[in-house]
């Protein structure tokens, strides 16, 4: 799986330098679950994407199903880094 988010960055990596060189005024931004699950579930590796400005807004979707959950997936290393 590895390759696969290698390949899901480098794409984002080609889309900002292509939106750059034309000097389109777009804004990249992202919805993703939380870190954890996004990596595993949907091979997005966000917190490095957002660390490295390849994304310029992400919104972290959250349904957990308890406040305990929900506090857990927000003091997520990922989750206060890109904050």
């Amino acid at each position: 799986m590895t390759w696969r988010r290698k390949h899901l960055t480098s794409l984002l990596r080609e889309l900002r330098t292509t939106l750059a060189a034309e000097q389109l005024p777009v804004r990249i931004s992202l919805s993703p679950g939380p870190f954890r699950q996004a990596y595993n579930l949907w091979l997005q590796v966000w917190e490095l994407w957002a660390m490295v400005e390849l994304i310029d807004e992400l919104v972290v979707q959250n349904y957990a199903y308890s406040v305990k959950g929900f506090t857990c997936d927000l003091d997520q290393p990922a989750s206060a880094q890109s904050a």
